[in-house]
């Protein structure tokens, strides 16, 4: 390996499937922020006015939302931005577990979920959390660009919520889930995440551009089975693999993917699966060694 901070995250194949800076008002740091994990209705942050610092990572800068450390990983729901602050995204972010005091960069955040991969937003967009509910992204001209549509009496939303899984929860007054990032995935499976019939993972376009690329991988179903099925989004689209299996679902869990054993330097390693732009399905892992 060389020593570059990315090789920090090792991989292996699952499937093998067929210039300027922000403003200098930007405060950045390397030091992470305590645990804050839930927020109330009627809160709201903008990209560039908030408590927390922008943070400078190896490929982007990202301000910190909500903030949990979890047994395996340290996530963070933050606005991930380029050098330039000209788009901006809403995201989870996942990295390894470490002492608060360990170098950001190093610790090379990774992208396990976006709500707006489609539609980056600019500085003074702002993320709220509304007094019926509803979680809103919406762009520094005011228009909504992203929407839980949790609003309204129906849901009596109370808060929000990271957990220690890395999964962004809007709870109820009886604390009961009432919307979940773990059911809109994006190209990412977390440790314990279920993708099921109606869901999918589709590719980011490369490595630097969040949008949604070419691949997708989906449960689908026949009149008699279900399969795991990875294709190009093409019309119509073009299946490049296909697996059987016994269920309704496919879920990740720590070192195995439907049933495969991934192997991996320690199980107590942060770990995800992602669909890679190029579509392989990758299972990465932190090396501790590094």
């Amino acid at each position: 390996m060389d020593d570059q901070p990315r090789s920090c995250w090792c991989c292996a194949i699952v499937l093998v499937l067929t210039s300027l800076m922000c403003s200098s008002s930007l405060h950045l740091v390397n030091a992470q922020p305590v645990d804050y994990s839930i927020a109330t209705v009627s809160t709201s942050w903008t990209i560039n006015d908030g408590p927390l610092p922008f943070i400078k990572a190896l490929d982007f800068l990202w301000r910190p939302i909500l903030f949990r450390r979890g047994l395996r990983s340290r996530f963070s729901l933050a606005f991930c931005c380029d050098f330039a602050c000209t788009a901006c995204i809403v995201g989870v972010l996942i990295q390894k577990q470490t002492s608060i005091e360990q170098d950001a960069i190093t610790n090379a955040p990774q992208l396990v979920w976006s709500a707006n991969r489609n539609h980056p937003v600019k500085l003074n967009a702002t993320l709220q959390l509304t007094q019926d509910g509803n979680l809103t992204l919406s762009d520094s001209d005011g228009t909504s660009v992203w929407s839980t549509y949790t609003g309204g009496g129906n849901y009596s939303v109370s808060g929000l919520n990271l957990t220690e899984d890395g999964n962004l929860v809007l709870f109820d007054r009886n604390n009961a889930t009432v919307w979940q990032s773990f059911d809109h995935p994006a190209d990412s499976l977390l440790v314990g995440q279920r993708l099921v019939g109606g869901q999918k993972l589709t590719s980011s376009t490369s490595a630097s551009n969040w949008s949604q690329g070419l691949f997708s991988l989906a449960v689908q179903f026949d009149p008699h089975s279900s399969y795991l099925s990875a294709y190009v989004e093409s019309n119509p689209p073009w299946s490049y693999f296909e697996s059987y299996i016994d269920k309704d679902y496919v879920k990740f869990e720590n070192e195995s993917f439907n049933g495969q054993l991934i192997r991996v330097a320690s199980s107590s390693s942060a770990q995800f699966i992602r669909l890679d732009p190029d579509g392989h399905l990758m299972a990465y892992e932190w090396d501790g060694s590094n």
